[in-house]
């Protein structure tokens, strides 16, 4: 693949173009223009949307549109590639026009550097050849307006570097070419004054004042005079004699005298990423807004690479700010050297502008006038590094409009009024690897290094030292220093290099903490996990949580914690080992404060719980003894959850490796099993309960039955029915024996709901009358409710239509007594599949249509998700495949993209059925074979039914022996889940396809396995799914 975008923007796979527009080609370039870079879904949302909120789905959509045009010209699979969130783009640099740009852009200026002149001359122009117009025509989003001026500015760099090397080595053909690029860049000073020199050269002095002229009018238009520079440059046109018509086109000119002052230290050779940050850093710079000096904050955690970021911008930077690129090393960790004082910087800073120090006054506001009076017309950079405070840096400010500042620091310093602040965060995976292999001067990764980059969480001081230390030890492969690192805590006494170590450097950036915020960053260290909430803080720190935000403020001031998004917080995995480690924290005062972050935990994960399932059988707590988050509906709930949960996770699996918090886990397992249900966190909910009903044993069979309960729900969502048909009658029986007859009926509705699953309608039925009884004797009307929904479920999967109906409308007015929203949507969209088999069609579209509003208005994704594909079901039946396949596509982008497995797996069923009754089989069988795929891995109880649609697809296809073998499939899987109808469906269509081969012996033997099955299909649906296969042959032919 190649990606043009200096000019007209062109993807080619092949040398073919694809037609790509609006979103999806935003959405190329901003996967393709840093190729092999890794791109998140936010970002992505960032580049191509502004950062508006966007849906998964819409972002799903495009990429699979995208995809689509890509294979349709023969790209690979592995051409776009997406795992947890993040996505790459298999593009080679050298495919991209502007990264050939911006190593030919380095060559020429290394040549240029290293004396070769003709060489930078080339390479400039190789450059130059490669733009063919205005980069990233028709993107508008912020970040393409930045990049796009990112890349115009590199261009007259480019053109300038060009210029001077052609002025320097006499070549022709410069003049011509100058005038148009200064044409396309009227206010480029320094591209004029070439030209003057050109054209002075060439003994045209007429024409270098008229350049002169043309500048200082456009600059005027724009409220803005020639600088200094390019009037001495004028004086020497004026006053230089006419270099004569038979010199060459140009002369060797010289430049013109002037004083630049570069007090940068050395850029580091192997500085790795940071490619964002660069390029914002840069348009921050160069777009300020003329009228003041622009300031510029780097802040993050020490030793996260803000020094080495400022300097390679300040590099870059060279010809904005040609008169002065100044550094000052502010000392303001106060180790190993004393921190520098305003005065003694300023004498520094007035000492690189040529005053001398006996010029200098001895006040110190007579020393800031001095500078800012000296600074107020010249165009200089200035990088303060490590800066305390804010009364470190302001007197250091310039006073010129044309000059800039930037500013690194631990602190955000929030008081410097109209600075831009860029928070540095820590590095990538990807970078983080690169970085270690670029200082081990390696080229290809292995596993250790990769895991001693993901070990030093992308902190670059922490890399820096693990790959010095690996080179002080050539002895050493990066598996030795890899065994030795082991847990994050041990292994930070081996991140050291010299007599550099990371807990040294902690213990400067932590040790000017004021005692109480030390003693809150040492208590917020305890927690499990990378992330925690305020009232998560609250509870650890032992304070209120109005107390504790102003404590997590001031750390993310001191650049010790991040915050990720709005009310999550993060502390660097090393940063927060150093901190566990310390000796300043008793063990009693980690014991207490982790109870109380469990104890927040439970009440929480409790009260969100009850917001979403307010009627679910629960164990009764007592009053939180600790603050909670506000969830007065069941939105914020949600919202809680969304960012709690992995949190909640991480704290439980903490507590499962450590030991001695074993109530915990299990009383929080329990409070959020409806939440854990609800967030497709099977897997983890899996675990959690089973440990939770080891926990609870025979010592307390109350808990232990709503553990296995929970369990159950979790895996007969995975797809392990016979696990959880055991473990629910588990429960059942412990809720026996302890007379509890509201557990009892809710088990029983539990295991007739798996009898379901498995297409075992008669014994689920059964269980669900049994539930109903039991629950109406104890005036249960949720569990009652519950029970009529499965018996109407029942019914209509027998055959018996209308007989489904009343129990659908009775639990209905059930759950309307009890204000259950999620059972009243939940039969409204059973009752709508109901009204669907009947042919009401209309009645069946209205009830799901409302079914979905009310999970959308609760921000249950999943279910809305559901909602959408059982609306498909119903445009399935009643003809409308188009519109079916357009509701399955919908649902598949949202299962995708909250990752529900199951959902998935029936969305793509569906795709494949649609698609083969629109007569698109060859289409219809990937999506199928997907799906096939994921329902192994998970033993799908729904691989008979897509085995059966797969049949359907190859016998449409004439692939006769296919579809045998797709229909003996699904007769295998229906038997071993247990699904009768299933058996049935899939022995009549396997003696349909026989019989149309000729087999009359297959035709018998077939005949006689399904004939007592045949009852569970009645008449109607026997004659119309006949017809529909016999329909399936016709189209064969």
């Amino acid at each position: 693949m190649e990606l043009d975008v200096l000019g007209p923007v062109e993807l080619r796979v092949g040398g073919r173009p694809l037609e790509l527009a609006g979103r999806a080609l935003a959405l190329a370039v901003a996967l393709g223009v840093d190729p092999g870079r890794p791109v998140d879904r936010d970002t992505l949302i960032e580049r191509v949307w502004d950062g508006d909120f966007v849906e998964r789905s819409t972002l799903d959509a495009t990429l699979t549109r995208l995809r689509n045009r890509l294979r349709k010209v023969g790209a690979a699979p592995a051409a776009l590639r997406s795992k947890a969130g993040v996505y790459c783009f298999q593009l080679l640099p050298e495919a991209v026009d502007w990264q050939r740009f911006l190593r030919l852009r380095d060559q020429a200026d290394r040549a240029r550097r290293e004396g070769d002149g003709p060489e930078a001359h080339a390479r400039a122009r190789a450059a130059l050849d490669l733009w063919r117009g205005p980069p990233l025509p028709g993107l508008t989003s912020r970040w393409a307006s930045g990049l796009r001026h990112t890349m115009q500015t590199r261009h007259q760099s480019a053109v300038e570097l060009w210029a001077r090397t052609g002025l320097d080595t006499g070549a022709h053909g410069v003049v011509d070419a100058l005038a148009d690029y200064v044409h396309t860049y009227p206010a480029n000073e320094r591209l004029a004054e070439l030209l003057m020199l050109c054209l002075h050269a060439r003994g045209r002095p007429a024409d270098a004042v008229q350049a002169y002229e043309r500048l200082r009018g456009h600059l005027e238009e724009h409220e803005a005079v020639p600088g200094s520079s390019t009037e001495r440059t004028l004086r020497r046109v004026l006053g230089a004699e006419p270099a004569g018509p038979s010199q060459p086109d140009l002369a060797h000119a010289a430049p013109l005298p002037r004083r630049q002052y570069n007090t940068l230290p050395r850029d580091l050779p192997d500085f790795t990423g940071r490619t964002r940050e660069i390029e914002g850093l840069v348009a921050s710079v160069t777009t300020h807004p003329p009228e003041a000096t622009g300031v510029h904050v780097i802040h993050g955690l020490t030793g996260i690479g803000k020094s080495a970021l400022a300097v390679r911008v300040a590099g870059l930077l060279s010809e904005h700010f040609p008169e002065g690129r100044f550094h000052v090393e502010l000392h303001g960790r106060g180790e190993p050297h004393p921190r520098k004082a305003p005065m003694e910087a300023l004498r520094e800073l007035l000492s690189m502008l040529g005053v001398h120090e006996a010029r200098q006054p001895s006040s110190e506001a007579e020393l800031v006038a001095l500078w800012r009076d000296h600074t107020a017309r010249a165009r200089v950079l200035i990088v303060l590094d490590d800066a305390a405070d804010i009364a470190q840096v302001r007197p250091l400010i310039p006073g010129g409009p044309h000059c800039a500042v930037l500013i690194t620091s631990r602190w955000s310093l929030p008081e410097l009024d109209g600075a831009r602040r860029l928070r540095l965060s820590w590095l990538s995976d990807q970078e983080s690897t690169a970085l270690l292999l670029s200082i081990l001067e390696r080229r290809e990764p292995e596993e250790a290094i990769e895991r001693i980059a993901r070990f030093c969480g992308g902190h670059p001081l922490g890399i820096r030292l693990a790959g010095g230390r690996l080179r002080s030890r050539s002895a050493w492969s990066p598996q030795d220093l890899l065994a030795r690192l082991g847990d994050v805590c041990e292994g930070l006494d081996h991140i050291r290099s010299g007599d550099r170590s990371l807990e040294s450097v902690f213990e400067v950036s932590t040790r000017e903490l004021d005692p109480p915020l030390r003693q809150a960053l040492l208590r917020l260290a305890l927690h499990p996990g990378d992330r925690f909430d305020l009232h998560a803080a609250a509870a650890l720190v032992g304070v209120s949580a109005p107390a504790a935000e102003a404590v997590l403020e001031r750390l993310l001031e001191a650049s010790l914690i991040e915050e990720p998004r709005v009310g999550q917080f993060a502390m660097h995995r090393l940063l927060s080992a150093f901190a566990r480690r310390s000796p300043d924290l008793s063990a009693g005062q980690r014991t207490s404060a982790l109870q109380r972050l469990f104890t927040y935990y439970l009440h929480a994960c409790d009260l969100a719980d009850r917001r979403y399932a307010p009627d679910r059988y629960r164990r009764p707590l007592a009053g939180a003894p600790c603050d909670l988050p506000p969830m007065r509906s069941l939105w914020e709930a949600y919202q809680w959850w969304d960012g709690a949960q992995q949190c909640v996770l991480d704290a439980l699996a903490w507590a499962r490796s450590r030991g001695g918090h074993e109530a915990a886990e299990a009383d929080i397992a329990h409070a959020c099993a409806a939440l854990l249900d609800a967030s497709v966190g099977w897997e983890d909910a899996a675990a959690v309960h089973a440990r939770a009903a080891r926990v609870r044993g025979r010592r307390d069979p109350h808990g232990a039955a709503h553990a296995l309960y929970d369990l159950g729900q979790a895996q007969w969502r995975l797809g392990l029915l016979p696990e959880a048909f055991a473990s629910v009658t588990e429960a059942h029986r412990l809720w026996s024996l302890i007379g509890d007859a509201k557990g009892s009926a809710i088990t029983l509705n539990e295991l007739g709901t798996i009898r379901y699953v498995q297409g075992r309608f008669t014994e689920s039925e059964r269980l669900h009358r049994e539930a109903f009884g039991m629950a109406e004797g104890e005036g249960n009307r949720a569990g009652m409710a519950d029970a009529l929904n499965g018996i109407g479920n029942c019914a209509r999967e027998t055959g018996r239509m209308r007989e489904s109906v009343p129990p659908f409308l009775e639990a209905l007015e059930y759950y309307g007594q009890i204000d259950n929203w999620r059972g009243i949507a939940r039969t409204m969209g059973d009752l709508a599949g109901s009204y669907c088999y009947l042919g009401h069609f209309q009645e069946a579209i209205r009830l799901e249509e409302r079914t979905r509003e009310v999970f959308r208005s609760a921000g249950d994704r999943r279910q809305v998700a559901g909602s959408t594909l059982n609306l498909g079901e119903i445009a399935q039946a009643r003809g409308d495949h188009a519109g079916a396949l357009g509701h399955a596509r919908s649902a598949l982008a949202a299962f995708r993209s909250i990752g529900d497995p199951e959902g998935i797996v029936v969305a793509l069923g569906n795709i494949g059925a649609a698609l083969v009754r629109l007569g698109r089989a060859g289409e219809a069988t990937e999506p199928l074979e997907e799906a096939l795929a994921r329902s192994r891995r998970r033993l799908s109880a729904r691989r008979y039914e897509l085995l059966l649609t797969l049949g359907h697809a190859h016998t449409v296809a004439g692939e006769d022996a296919r579809a045998t073998a797709c229909y003996q499939g699904a007769e295998s899987e229906a038997a071993r889940v247990g699904a009768l109808r299933g058996r049935a469906l899939a022995l009549l269509a396997w003696e349909r396809l026989a019989r149309a081969r000729g087999d009359d012996a297959g035709v018998e033997e077939l005949r006689r396995r399904y004939r007592p099955l045949t009852h569970l299909l009645d008449r109607e649906e026997f004659t119309a799914y006949a017809g529909e296969l016999d329909f399936l042959q016709q189209s064969s032919h």
